[in-house]
């Protein structure tokens, strides 16, 4: 049996987005405890989250394997935001916008093109996001 099989949803749900299914957290808020889980999954659960979600990762990949923000692209789009604050907390998976001119705005550089710039994109990652653009 899969390592996989043994995790339920509210695990599952937490290794992709770093929070819960259920309101009660799997791990209980202990980043150690996801952190082990996430290594004996990990390379199982990877290539099928890629697979179905291409030009994605998942939280605990950015938080555990890849360890590193994206580069703040639009800081001067929010007067509230503070540098110091993403390195001490950081937004890692997150997507946050805000309205400029009447169109979104990232504050930081959309996974897809961090990725690509970066060489992390699988051939089969490309293939996929062509295929949907077309």
């Amino acid at each position: 049996m899969s390592r996989l099989g043994l995790l339920d949803k509210n695990w599952l749900q937490e290794l992709k987005s770093g929070s819960p299914f259920f309101r009660d957290s799997a791990s209980n808020g202990n980043t150690d405890l996801l952190r082990r889980v996430w290594e004996r999954v990990r390379d199982e659960f990877l290539p099928q989250y890629i697979a179905e979600h291409p030009g994605e990762r998942t939280f605990c990949w950015w938080c555990f394997d890849h360890k590193r923000e994206r580069p703040i692209i639009g800081a001067e789009h929010f007067p509230e935001f503070d540098r110091s604050q993403n390195e001490k907390h950081g937004f890692l998976d997150t997507e946050t916008y805000t309205v400029v001119d009447g169109h979104l705005t990232p504050l930081q550089e959309p996974k897809r093109d961090y990725l690509e710039r970066l060489g992390l994109l699988t051939d089969a990652e490309r293939s996929a996001m062509a295929t949907l653009k077309n």
